[in-house]
């Protein structure tokens, strides 16, 4: 892109005071230029069985270093923009937890080592500021407890977890592709049905537990997006690449 832009702009300064003819040319070749440098900022998510960690990837790849992007997204909500959606929502609750964690005021100190011990959507947002939280926060004297600092091994250990998950989810839907991905797709268009029906009975009884305070709105609302997400499709290809996981 800098290449055309120089060769445009030489053009355009070597240009003697232009005649109709080039005026038309050079006004062409700009507009087609500028198309061009338009189009390239529309990157589509073939994938539509994509997470948000995925789409997050690639708006890192497509972003230079060091520059700063906008991104604006099209896409149906449901499914794939969900995700996406969801990610930055569990980046939101991370950070707060990490702000409080970080604060000079003991309360807030407790509430967010409370929050963060207890959270368990880490994404590829969240894991640099929770480990520069956990750093820092190690070496206070508000952490000098035996309790604290198990809990901080605790967090660590569950980010560390996370991460170790998303890395493999990233290497099994790079890995395939092709007619193994149609196959599975296929085979799991005829199974759908039956799966539709265990996901009712799945999310009727995830109500049923929060009704009767089994579980929390935090696991709770977890178990509902992951149904949302199966609902979708791709559920019978995570199950194989499980199996594959597992067996290699």
């Amino acid at each position: 892109m800098l290449a055309e832009y120089k060769a445009l702009s030489d053009r355009i300064a070597a240009a003697a005071p232009p005649d109709g003819r080039d005026r038309e040319k050079i006004e062409a070749t700009f507009r087609e230029t500028m198309d061009n440098w338009f189009q390239q900022k529309l990157v589509v998510i073939w994938d539509y069985h994509a997470d948000g960690n995925a789409i997050i990837r690639r708006i890192c790849e497509e972003t230079p270093p060091g520059l700063y992007n906008r991104v604006m997204g099209l896409q149906n909500i449901k499914g794939t923009g969900l995700d996406f959606v969801y990610s930055f929502q569990r980046w939101e609750r991370c950070r707060h937890a990490c702000d409080r964690l970080r604060d000079d005021d003991p309360a807030e100190v407790e509430q967010g080592l409370r929050e963060l011990s207890g959270f368990q959507e880490y994404n590829i947002l969240c894991e640099e500021y929770v480990r520069e939280t956990l750093d820092r926060v190690k070496a206070a004297p508000a952490a000098q407890t035996e309790r604290f600092q198990a809990e901080l091994t605790m967090i660590r250990s569950n980010l560390d977890t996370a991460m170790k998950r998303i890395s493999r989810t990233d290497e099994s839907s790079g890995g395939q592709g092709g007619w193994f991905m149609k196959i599975i797709d296929f085979i799991e268009a005829l199974r759908d049905a039956g799966d539709a029906v265990r996901r009712r009975k799945i999310a009727d009884r995830i109500y049923r537990d929060l009704a009767d305070e089994r579980i929390g709105h935090e696991r709770a609302s977890m178990a509902l997006q992951a149904l949302n997400k199966r609902q979708k499709g791709g559920w019978l290809r995570g199950r194989v690449f499980g199996w594959r996981r597992r067996g290699g």
